[in-house]
């Protein structure tokens, strides 16, 4: 989930597990070429930090094998391979060996590793920017603003169009449609509603039933949809959590919880083309302290998935949250054990 995470666990020598890696991949063919490259075969010059980075060679088509280093308290990655996705197979490859295996003692990274590493580290040290043009800031959150109160006005119209027809035909239509609604929404720069339109294509083949879980859909996205329209009326923490639904970005700040927390469940779906969508996750706090249960989000800013824990770990965390967010936040103290029980919620 959160990136520090993985800095702690890497420090007490305990790896990642094969779940943990392969829920980075950006899509499911990434997933599947990062699979056939997680042995040893391939890999020649594997070593670790104890600061948090694996590097490797993995050897390609050509005579020169391909460079991956992983900075793991990022996660980020760097590798000489053409790939354009992040991580691309050979990254994937790479950490799968070394949760599978291991790298042996920590040692200090080759020349190639190291300058990129050193580079991340240097950046992370910069001293933040200066104060923030607030009236450019506000003419840009405008412009924002009234495109995707246009995407809005433009899916509204598309779902009453789809009502006074019928939805008879989406099991025939299959998703075309729907994502082209969805790339209309990233044009309207409302990702929050271009994610719900594109998962409307998978409804129809979901089932018996599929009408009614459709028109709840439709439901939804026009609940929100008409939300938005009116946001600057509404109550302050409802508005964030509309602002948040929609795709704005939320502020880190937020009250945060020190606590265990047991991971309840998880869900990922694929879209047609392959893309992984990362939805909140469930956690319910599992420490001597009051219960509570919530939905996080383990998707960084750029849209890949941070850290990833499997449903039944608990773990030690200091969980963020904010308006209409709840962000994972940084890990505290020992790896936590495998399986743990969650007190009862107390009414109310």
């Amino acid at each position: 989930m959160a990136v520090s995470t993985v800095v702690h666990m890497t420090e007490q020598g305990v790896r990642w597990t094969a779940e943990q890696v392969l829920a980075l991949a950006p899509d499911d063919a990434s997933r599947k070429a990062g699979g056939r490259l997680g042995g040893a075969g391939p890999w020649s010059q594997t070593g670790g930090s104890a600061s948090g980075a694996v590097w490797g060679s993995c050897k390609g088509s050509g005579s020169t094998p391909y460079r991956t280093v992983v900075d793991l308290t990022g996660p980020a990655y760097k590798c000489s391979c053409p790939s354009r996705k992040f991580p691309c197979k050979h990254a994937l490859g790479l950490l799968l060996l070394w949760a599978a295996e291991g790298f042996g003692d920590p040692a200090e990274p080759p020349d190639w590793a190291g300058e990129w590493l050193a580079g991340r580290a240097a950046k992370a040290a910069r001293p933040a920017a200066g104060p923030v043009d607030a009236e450019a800031a506000r003419k840009r959150a405008e412009r924002r603003a009234e495109r995707i109160g246009a995407g809005v006005t433009e899916l509204e119209q598309r779902l009453e169009d789809l009502l006074r027809g019928g939805i008879a035909g989406q099991q025939q239509a299959g998703y075309a449609p729907w994502e082209e609604v969805a790339a209309r929404m990233v044009d309207a720069q409302a990702p929050g509603l271009a994610a719900r339109a594109r998962e409307l294509g998978a409804i129809p083949g979901c089932g018996p039933g599929w009408p009614a879980r459709m028109l709840e859909e439709f439901a939804l996205l026009h609940l929100l949809g008409r939300a938005w329209l009116g946001v600057s009326g509404l109550p302050d923490p409802l508005a964030a959590t509309v602002r948040s639904r929609v795709g704005l970005p939320s502020p880190a700040e937020g009250e945060t919880v020190r606590d265990r927390w047991l991971v309840l469940a998880q869900y990922d779906s694929v879209s047609p083309d392959g893309r992984l969508n990362h939805p909140p996750d469930m956690a319910a706090r599992a420490g001597p302290t009051d219960a509570r249960r919530w939905s996080w989000t383990s998707v960084r800013p750029d849209g890949r998935r941070g850290w990833h824990c499997p449903s039944g770990w608990c773990w030690r965390r200091r969980p963020a949250s904010g308006p209409g967010r709840r962000g994972c936040g940084r890990s505290w103290g020992t790896v936590p054990r495998p399986r743990c029980r969650p007190p009862p919620l107390r009414p109310g």
